[in-house]
């Protein structure tokens, strides 16, 4: 093999080793942009995530507190009367007829006017 065709095969393989090192290089620059993109969307998925699960406790603090009231609600509904019990005081009333009960006064006028 002459000394010329063995320099061009060399130079060759140059070229050839060159152009994989720049592909090589250009790979590591690609590589390195997609992991930092993965740790900013990482960083924001994160960052998403405490804001969702701040906005669920403050939610269920709310429900726990909503809870605590509708229940304190219910015990103070039960003390009212019932529909039935009003009637039976509503006829109790009717039975009674104030009407014709008279005043300690009254009474008294009545005794004076009597003597």
């Amino acid at each position: 093999m002459p000394q010329q065709e063995l320099s061009q095969i060399i130079q060759d393989i140059d070229s050839r080793i060159r152009s994989l090192e720049a592909k090589n290089t250009l790979l590591r620059e690609r590589v390195e942009n997609i992991n930092q993109n993965s740790l900013n969307q990482n960083k924001k998925y994160i960052f998403e995530l405490k804001k969702t699960n701040m906005e669920f406790e403050k939610i269920k603090t709310e429900i726990t507190s909503i809870k605590k009231f509708l229940n304190q609600i219910t015990k103070e509904l039960k003390l009212f009367a019932k529909k039935e019990q009003i009637k039976t005081l509503e006829k109790y009333i009717d039975l009674l007829n104030l009407k014709e009960f008279i005043t300690k006064k009254e009474l008294d006028e009545i005794l004076k006017n009597k003597k």
